[in-house]
């Protein structure tokens, strides 16, 4: 089975969550009114990065075998 941890799902959220806070700092800056949401949008995806850093597991990535019979079976 192929698996991602979710750690090196964490350092990618990470890697958004700075994204978007700059983002926000950008729209501060410019007197956009969408910075409030941009900076919420940060927090919650940070928050999901520390949740996944935190859980350390074994992510399955593709189709699990269960869900290949559906696939052929036109489901």
């Amino acid at each position: 089975m192929n698996s991602i941890s979710s750690r090196n799902i964490a350092e990618q959220l990470c890697t958004l969550a700075t994204l978007f806070e700059a983002e926000a700092l950008r729209c501060k800056a410019y007197g956009a009114p969408n910075a409030t949401e941009v900076s919420r949008q940060a927090r919650a995806v940070r928050t999901m990065a520390d949740q996944l850093w935190d859980a350390n597991v074994a992510v399955p990535v593709g189709r699990q075998p269960e869900q290949r019979g559906q696939a052929k079976d036109g489901k």
